[in-house]
């Protein structure tokens, strides 16, 4: 262990955004590929975050470019 208050763990990006989470959290039928950095390349990029490495994770739903959000909502009113 190199660490007193961090984790020793690798950085996780799921599609371009830093996971929380660890590689038992992302279902395996939907990743499409995985990419290791490390050393000098992975600090150079994310810095002191990816001292310990970084793994690159697309998933098949994963695309490039401006965020998509939806959102669904359902209201009704009864009786009480």
């Amino acid at each position: 262990t190199r660490s007193l208050t961090a984790s020793n763990d690798p950085l996780i990006v799921l599609d371009g955004i830093p996971f929380a989470g660890s590689l038992n959290d992302i279902d395996p039928n939907n990743i499409k590929s995985m990419d290791i950095l490390k050393d000098a390349s992975a600090t150079a990029i994310y810095g002191s975050r990816g001292a310990n490495g970084v793994i690159l994770v697309t998933t098949k739903r994963g695309q490039e470019g401006k965020a998509k959000v939806s959102f669904t909502s359902n209201w009704s009113s009864g009786p009480p």
